[in-house]
């Protein structure tokens, strides 16, 4: 069976750069590991939101990069140092099954 799907341009456009952009991570370097990831990235990778994400780099609770350029300045996130620091954050249960310690995710409650 042969199935033919006849798209404009523009739709192969956008197929490819959405494509792009799901692989760009991973295109720089060649290294799942060695991948550097924005906060969208990086929130799609863990599972959680873009807030989550800041709130994490306000609190200073996880490996960031911060970039300048003049006054202008954007974080980025060294895949390994994400994956080493779920390691560390992560802690088996009676069963051997992961589980990540979601206090993390939590806002810091001040008394």
């Amino acid at each position: 069976m042969e199935l033919k799907v006849s798209l404009s341009q523009e739709d192969k456009e956008a197929i490819s750069q959405a494509l792009f952009e799901k692989l760009k991570p991973y295109l720089l370097t060649g290294k799942e590991e060695d991948a550097i990831l924005d906060k969208q990235a990086l929130a799609e990778y863990l599972k959680i939101s873009v807030a989550q994400i800041n709130r994490l780099v306000s609190n200073n609770e996880i490996p960031f990069i911060k970039l300048r350029d003049g006054k202008a300045s954007a974080v980025r996130f060294r895949k390994r140092d994400i994956d080493r620091w779920l390691a560390r954050k992560t802690t088996p249960d009676k069963s051997g099954n992961l589980i990540f310690n979601h206090e993390l995710m939590r806002k810091k409650q001040v008394k």
